[in-house]
């Protein structure tokens, strides 16, 4: 299944891409909002009016509310326990949400614009600020990653090099 993947995505002979690694993660400036040192920290009434997150129902969004879970000590896979972590969101980081979005050009605008100090979104949003040379950008990581997508490889001496071939082959076939 390798030929299915592009070119620019394959890193031969150590791994292949099936869609480069993302994770939610929180994008902030560090000169205006030092503070942020975990997710609950975007209750502080500092960031009122200054603070994006993803648009309900995105992925982004449920990997938000998932590293948020693991922070307040909640099981993601507990419907009630769940309704508690988005009812804390709401109650706590909502009044200082200025604008609930998944547009990654508009995140961006605002942060750089000064209109917010902090957003919520894809781990790459960092690194593309780093790279528009916003010396002020920082990423902070949930305690606990919950990956969306990524690379796969065999690490050296793999107990069962084949099974985990056969995964990769059939994680990257099209029917999946």
């Amino acid at each position: 299944n390798q030929k299915l993947v592009l070119d620019q995505f394959q890193h031969v002979p150590t791994s292949i891409a099936f869609q480069s690694t993302a994770f939610p993660g929180v994008v902030y400036n560090k000169a205006k909002a030092p503070f942020i040192k975990s997710l609950q920290d975007l209750a502080n009434p500092a960031l009122k009016g200054k603070l994006t997150l993803p648009a309900p129902g995105d992925i982004t969004a449920g990997g938000f509310f998932l590293g948020l879970a693991s922070e307040l000590g909640k099981d993601y896979a507990n419907p009630d326990q769940m309704k508690e972590v988005v009812d804390w969101a709401m109650t706590n980081i909502g009044p200082n949400v200025t604008k609930y979005t998944s547009d990654q050009a508009t995140i961006q605008q605002l942060l750089e614009s000064g209109a917010i100090n902090a957003f919520a979104f894809w781990n790459a949003t960092a690194r593309l600020e780093f790279l528009n040379g916003n010396k002020d950008a920082a990423l902070l990581l949930p305690k606990t990653i919950y990956p969306a997508n990524g690379y796969l490889w065999i690490p050296k001496n793999a107990p069962h090099p084949v099974l985990a071939q056969i995964f990769i082959n059939w994680r990257i076939d099209p029917s999946v």
